[in-house]
């Protein structure tokens, strides 16, 4: 008999089993006992339940699983009296379908049920050497998050929150560091110490080299002038021939005489004092410091620090490189006004203020500005020093760059 199925898309050929055939598929033939214990239901009545669908899907070992519900793996308990030995067709649209039911259910399962599976039915061995389970569709994989580099600063490190349990990891680190007392420093007065001095005038200590007026450009008229030994920048020398006052008063101190000293190489020290290591005896290099021989009281600047650099040529007007700053011109008092910027908000007066030009760029410079902070009297044109050393002494403004002597 070869019945239909009642949508026409395919035609299910039932095949009747014959005890041969059945012997050869590894089964016998169903007993009469069992089929006598179904309500004594007629062939007819087998025979239209056959006619509807089986509760089991119809699938052979070359064809894909899955449905898109729950699909049961599980023979039927009561073999059917007839069976279909032909391999089911599908359409198109139905292996698509399957496809998609298949990557859908297996997605949903864990590893394990995955595992299970496959060791369950052989027609799914094939699937092993296959990918893996993949992954659900629109599911954002996570993305470890970069190593930082070797190179990252301090300040980086720093910033990073520490994990849970961290903090009192660091806090038991932070705990074993021994922590660094700031040194005292060890204070020098010698106020009270009476040295003796050698007055050096040296007046070849002066440089008197300027730049032609530009044409065009006029100089501002001075109220009153000062003569033109005011113009004259002193650089007297304080020249001692020993420190032997200062042994005893300083413990692990001592005074070195600077061999490189003379007139002739104006930045050269006389004397350089240096701390000495209690346990060795060695002279500490870091804790070097000069003596200035401009200067009339005994002052020592460091070394390390350019203390003692910045202190020549803002009061003294002398560079490392020996080069001494020049002259300024027509010392006077003059109708000063402060230049304008595009910050200031106040208009700028006119006010009566000592000043000098500039041997370079003929600019007025007021004199005396910095006296609260420094000594007037003995320098008092140290605002056209600093303005001398910034404006044509820095490697960068070549065109401003000054370097003649006279």
């Amino acid at each position: 008999m070869e019945p239909s199925d009642d949508s026409g898309s395919e035609e299910i050929l039932l095949v009747e089993n014959t005890p041969d055939k059945m012997e050869s598929q590894g089964s016998g033939p169903p007993s009469t006992s069992d089929w006598s214990d179904s309500d004594d239901e007629c062939e007819t009545d087998c025979s239209s339940q056959l006619e509807d669908p089986p509760d089991f899907p119809l699938t052979s070992e070359t064809e894909s699983l899955g449905t898109e519900e729950e699909i049961s793996f599980s023979p039927p308990t009561t073999p059917p009296s007839i069976g279909d030995s032909s391999k089911v067709t599908f359409t198109p649209e139905e292996e698509l379908q399957l496809d998609r039911a298949i990557k859908t259910f297996v997605a949903n399962l864990t590893r394990d049920e995955y595992e299970e599976l496959l060791d369950k039915y052989d027609c799914l061995a094939h699937l092993r050497t296959q990918a893996n389970i993949e992954p659900r569709e629109n599911k954002k994989q996570h993305t470890p998050p970069k190593p930082e580099p070797e190179h990252a600063t301090r300040e980086n490190k720093r910033k990073r929150t520490p994990e849970a349990g961290q903090d009192e990891n660091l806090d038991v680190q932070n705990a074993k560091r021994p922590k660094r007392h700031a040194q005292s420093k060890l204070e020098f007065d010698y106020s009270k110490i009476k040295f003796e001095n050698t007055v050096i005038l040296a007046p070849q200590l002066q440089n008197i080299a300027k730049k032609a007026l530009p044409e065009g450009r006029k100089l501002e008229e001075s109220l009153r002038l000062y003569s033109e030994d005011t113009n004259v920048i002193t650089r007297t020398r304080y020249h001692r021939d020993n420190l032997d006052c200062l042994d005893n008063i300083h413990a692990n101190v001592a005074y070195i005489k600077n061999l490189k000293f003379d007139i002739n190489s104006p930045y050269q020290q006389e004397f350089t004092r240096v701390k000495l290591d209690p346990q060795t005896g060695k002279p500490k290099g870091y804790t070097r410091s000069a003596l200035c021989a401009y200067c009339e009281k005994v002052c020592f600047y460091e070394l390390k620090t350019s203390c003692y650099g910045h202190h020549l040529y803002r009061q003294h007007g002398v560079f490392p490189d020996g080069y001494l700053t020049p002259n300024p011109l027509l010392r006077g008092i003059y109708n000063v006004i402060k230049k304008e910027n595009e910050t200031r908000k106040s208009t700028p007066q006119v006010r009566e203020r000592e000043a000098v030009f500039c041997p370079v760029c003929y600019e007025l410079v007021e004199t005396g500005v910095l006296s609260e902070m420094l000594d007037r009297e003995t320098n008092p044109i140290t605002n056209y020093l600093n303005h001398f050393n910034f404006a044509h002494r820095n490697q960068t403004l070549k065109e401003q760059y000054f370097n003649l002597t006279e």
